[in-house]
């Protein structure tokens, strides 16, 4: 017999899926980008000189002509929407299966039965609170489910915008009247650091047992490279940040909070 759980589930291994698949279309795209690789000694001020100077020009030009040559396929705001959709439809999937049937089985009630999703106290404005009310009102026997309900909303974090549900329903709103604004961003440094570690063996009785480092690294060398990645583009929390790490930070959300719900059922 199926869990009441299940329909959220299959919704996040979509959601998976179409991360995975994002990831791995957005990956031959960006190839198309150039990458600037700025080598640093360590203990010497990363001063470019003149060769990586002229170096960081060319880097800069083959990025803007390349951003000219390869707009960003409209398919990837299409995935993206498709996965902040799975995501937010699991959340009032929940609600649903939370909900008491002879209740939701009322026509005027069942269909305002959703997961509800607050920036603001719904307490402090009589409009709202009846309208989070609505929301939840055949989820009235369950007291942990709304308790648990409440602790999740935006309104509790100290930044209600910034809070994962927020983005979720904020994004999900936006996607349904157009699609997500994705650009390419540049500024994606990731640092590789090469070097011998020394260290001091500890014997006992002629037997190594253990090693002890020093500080210090023998003929370190780091590595800065600036290379491109897809961001979402619109004027909401998650901005510049890389979508497919952004995607599975929310994925693990939406998963964690349904499941805490488990013992509901």
């Amino acid at each position: 017999m199926p869990h009441p759980l299940d329909g959220g589930r299959e919704r996040l291994k979509r959601a998976d899926q179409c991360i995975h698949n994002l990831d791995l279309e957005i990956a031959p795209f960006l190839a198309n980008f150039p990458t600037f690789d700025f080598p640093v000694s360590p203990g010497i001020n990363p001063v470019f000189t003149d060769q990586q100077s002229d170096a960081w020009k060319q880097f800069g030009s083959e990025f803007l002509k390349a951003e000219r040559e390869n707009p960003i396929p409209l398919r990837f705001s299409v995935l993206a929407g498709e996965i902040i959709h799975h995501l937010r439809s699991c959340f009032d999937h929940l609600a649903w299966q939370l909900s008491d049937e002879a209740c939701r089985s009322i026509e005027k009630v069942g269909r305002h039965i959703e997961f509800p999703v607050f920036d603001d106290d719904p307490v402090r404005d009589p409009d709202k609170a009846g309208l989070y009310g609505r929301k939840v009102k055949c989820i009235t026997n369950r007291p942990f489910a709304l308790a648990r309900i409440d602790d999740l909303q935006p309104y509790k974090s100290v930044e209600p915008r910034n809070a994962l549900l927020w983005r979720i329903h904020d994004m999900d709103r936006t996607d349904k009247h157009r699609e997500l604004t994705l650009v390419v961003f540049t500024p994606g440094v990731h640092l590789e650091a090469t070097g011998l570690r020394r260290v001091v063996t500890v014997y006992k009785a002629g037997v190594p047992i253990g090693e002890i480092p020093l500080p210090g690294i023998l003929n370190m060398k780091v590595n800065t490279k600036i290379a491109p990645y897809i961001a979402f583009g619109q004027a909401v929390k998650g901005e510049l940040e890389p979508i497919v790490p952004f995607l599975k930070q929310l994925h693990r959300f939406t998963s964690d909070a349904v499941e805490s719900f488990a013992r509901e059922f």
